[in-house]
């Protein structure tokens, strides 16, 4: 059994043991709720560090693109769509921490995503003697040919199928801290 359910078991424990001495309400609920959101957004925080088995560093190619891109270096991290997408909720009788994004379960999980052999039609411009267009003030960089160009050089390339590995790293995890934290939440309430 994983950490994480452990932890959640444990915090169902704790809620059924205690079912006959308090009802929850939402007060509570939202009170846990809370916690799991902080949990969750603490994961983000120190990149997993908390989280057991810890989050796979980020490959160098990945940094080399991000940072060609301008996006953050951070793991999980792009510009922050996933972690703003964090929400809580709670009912008299559950607490909900839930993310609408449709990639989120890649990251939690982990996946591999397979990319299919495809041909790609390229077409560069060149001048009427055949020569190559370059891209003003970048003389490395050709100048691509629309359909509608006469003078094109025309390539069709094909790539190899391949498959992408995106290893799993848990965000949605109930981390030790913060169980603790919810347990002494409910015998607060208990004590109220």
């Amino acid at each position: 059994m994983d950490s994480n359910q452990s932890n959640v078991d444990q915090i169902n424990k704790v809620i059924g043991d205690l079912k006959a001495k308090v009802i929850p309400d939402k007060i509570l609920m939202t009170a846990i709720a809370g916690h799991l959101q902080a949990s969750v957004e603490n994961n983000f925080r120190t990149q997993g560090a908390e989280v057991p088995g810890g989050w796979a560093p980020l490959k160098a190619s990945t940094l080399r693109q991000k940072r060609r891109k301008g996006l953050s270096s951070r793991i999980l991290e792009a510009r922050g769509n996933l972690e703003r997408s964090i929400q809580a909720s709670a009912t008299e009788n559950e607490s909900i921490v839930s993310t609408n994004l449709i990639y989120a379960k890649v990251h939690q999980f982990g996946a591999q995503i397979f990319h299919h052999p495809r041909t790609r039609n390229m077409a560069f411009r060149t001048d009427k003697k055949g020569g190559l267009l370059k891209q003003e003030g970048h003389p490395n960089l050709v100048m691509f040919a629309k359909k509608t160009h006469k003078n094109a050089l025309r390539y069709t390339i094909s790539q190899q199928s391949y498959t992408v590995d995106i290893p799993a790293r848990p965000f949605m995890v109930l981390t030790d801290s913060f169980k603790n934290k919810i347990i002494d939440e409910i015998k607060n309430h208990i004590t109220r």
